[in-house]
């Protein structure tokens, strides 16, 4: 389909769900009013290309990629941390992916999910050792010290 406005158009048409509806129907109003203008506001709005611009899908391909490749790191940081376990007495190394894909997944050192998933990575001697420790670590920085 060598049309922006129409190609732009029919990959809005496959992107369907409740948590992206939203954005389909604002990138659908801004495409339209980008070609179309809007003289029903007040100052109008002028269109600023016509439907065959290449530059149109162009702003289209950013702004999905914006909206979308950090949610597909996110959920693929979680995966990953799911699986993640430690290897050995390499510790430093587990602890270091663990923060890192921590960061990845966006979420927060000292909540509560965090913290458990760095546990369940934990060598099972590793773990059942810092469990006899009194007190019992807290926060995360507490396990990755006792480990």
């Amino acid at each position: 389909m060598t049309n922006p406005f129409q190609r732009i158009a029919l990959a809005l048409s496959y992107i369907k769900g409740p948590c992206v509806d939203n954005w389909v129907a604002k990138t659908s109003d801004n495409t339209i009013r980008k070609v179309f203008g809007d003289l029903q506001v007040i100052p109008p709005i002028a269109p600023i290309y016509t439907d065959n611009n290449e530059n149109l899908w162009n702003e289209f391909v950013n702004e999905f990629s914006q909206a979308f490749a950090d949610m597909a790191v996110a959920e693929q940081a979680y995966t990953d941390l799911s699986k993640l376990e430690m290897k050995g007495d390499k510790i430093n190394e587990y602890i270091a992916t663990f923060e890192h894909l921590l960061a990845r997944a966006g979420w927060d050192q000292t909540a509560h999910r965090s913290i458990e998933m760095f546990k369940q990575g934990l060598q099972k001697g590793i773990h059942t050792s810092i469990l006899q420790k009194d007190p019992l670590p807290v926060g995360i920085d507490q396990w990755q010290t006792a480990t």
